[in-house]
């Protein structure tokens, strides 16, 4: 019996598509990537991108394409949904001279794979380029694996039936064994690593608060002390929410997560979020301002709670004592965009993709100093994109960070108290 990868060939030829009016951008792109040894072609139009796209479409070829979300026939998400009838699996970046969130939000939901504003850094877009042929390489070879694993499944089930029924279903039954033991050990280990970093916010906020309550008793007055109670009670009802979520957290793996849908306040969350953090670090001045209409969406209040904790407190973490924090919000289109800005170290461009892996952690001076897990990041972004939206990071090293998330202003529902994404 041959086995799937007998007689595979998984050598494929690489093609860049450039869509751009500029011809002279587009030319000198080209000559750049051709001397990094792609095949480049080129339109300056919609229609002949398209037509250029399909007759260079063959089993043998992959296409990484470059398109410019203005054209002068078409707009630019217009020839991605074009595109991506042709080929679902194409890899296309889009190009921009202006750098606003509904834009790559859009461009992403219609199956973009990365997004990048003029002038654009060279080695930025090789590494997207070089990004996007690893994608597509790996669903060719998977597609072509998965027609050979069908073709060896036939075979394989023909020599089982020549054997014994009583064989075969012990087989059957030690392989499901076995995968419910991968999973349960995945999900065992998953949860231990988020657990430790995702309940260390609120027990540090209601140890903080009972010991400030212990201490001065006799030196606060009865608001405060009312003020400080509830902090704790709402930080212990977070945790137990918390150690319920961590599971849910699992799902992301499996493109599934639930979600509460509620009308919140984005300034009321991120005031509060402010204010319990403030006994982890009460050094920095932090300012809270949202535009007039930008305050207030449909989501689900826990997660993006969460969401402002994980970046708020990695904010905090890496900021110096006496520097400023803000945290702004706006509304456009439909999308609300909230940028943290700080005044700390700052992330090398090469690093800002790789903060976001689960469990990185940036190696130098200051990061020895700071202690963490991880994970905070990673949490963020994986319930940002849950949620339809997209989480980046600018700023520039010595002169602090800017974590910029947008969130659709209503989150979608199919029925009615949550969806699954």
């Amino acid at each position: 019996m041959r086995t799937p990868q007998e007689g595979l060939d998984l050598e494929f030829k690489s093609r860049v598509l450039i869509i751009d009016d500029d011809e002279g951008m587009a030319k000198t792109l080209s000559a750049i990537l051709g001397k990094a040894g792609y095949a480049v072609g080129a339109a300056t139009t919609g229609k002949a991108a398209i037509e250029s796209f399909q007759q260079s479409q063959d089993s043998k070829t992959l296409q990484v394409v470059l398109l410019d979300i203005r054209l002068p026939d078409m707009n630019g998400i217009s020839v991605l949904k074009e595109l991506r009838k042709i080929d679902a699996g194409v890899s296309v970046i889009m190009i921009t001279g202006n750098a606003d969130m509904e834009t790559a939000v859009a461009s992403l939901h219609e199956g973009a794979t990365a997004y990048v504003t003029k002038p654009y850094n060279i080695e930025e877009v090789k590494s997207f380029i070089h990004r996007g042929f690893e994608r597509q390489t790996l669903l060719r070879q998977n597609k072509i694996l998965m027609n050979r694993l069908q073709e060896w499944n036939v075979e394989l089930e023909k020599t089982v039936h020549e054997k014994t029924a009583e064989l075969k279903t012990k087989n059957m039954i030690l392989l499901e064994v076995v995968e419910k033991l991968k999973v349960l050990n995945e999900l065992k280990s998953r949860f231990v690593a988020n657990a430790s970093h995702e309940l260390q916010t609120p027990m540090t906020s209601i140890l903080g608060f009972s010991s400030m309550l212990l201490d001065y008793w006799d030196k606060v007055d009865h608001a405060q002390i009312m003020r400080f109670l509830q902090i704790i009670r709402d930080e212990a009802q977070r945790l137990s929410r918390s150690s319920r979520e961590l599971l849910d957290l699992s799902r992301l793996q499996d493109g599934k997560m639930q979600f509460d849908r509620k009308k919140i306040n984005l300034k009321e969350i991120a005031d509060q979020v402010t204010e319990n953090l403030r006994v982890i670090k009460n050094t920095v001045a932090v300012e809270v301002h949202f535009d007039p209409g930008s305050e207030e969406i449909v989501n689900d209040p826990d997660k993006v709670q969460q969401i402002f904790i994980n970046l708020v407190g990695n904010a905090l973490k890496y900021s110096p004592d006496g520097s400023q924090l803000k945290i702004l919000g706006k509304m456009r289109r439909g999308v609300a965009i909230i940028s943290i800005v700080d005044q700390g170290p700052g992330i090398p461009v090469d690093k800002r993709e790789k903060i976001f892996e689960p469990f990185y952690r940036i190696h130098d001076d200051i990061g020895k100093k700071v202690r963490g897990t991880g994970l905070g990041l990673s949490i963020a972004k994986a319930i940002v994109e849950a949620m339809g939206g997209v989480i980046r990071v600018e700023g520039e090293v010595g002169k602090g960070s800017n974590f910029t998330f947008a969130l659709p202003k209503e989150l979608p529902s199919e029925n009615g108290n949550g969806i699954q994404i």
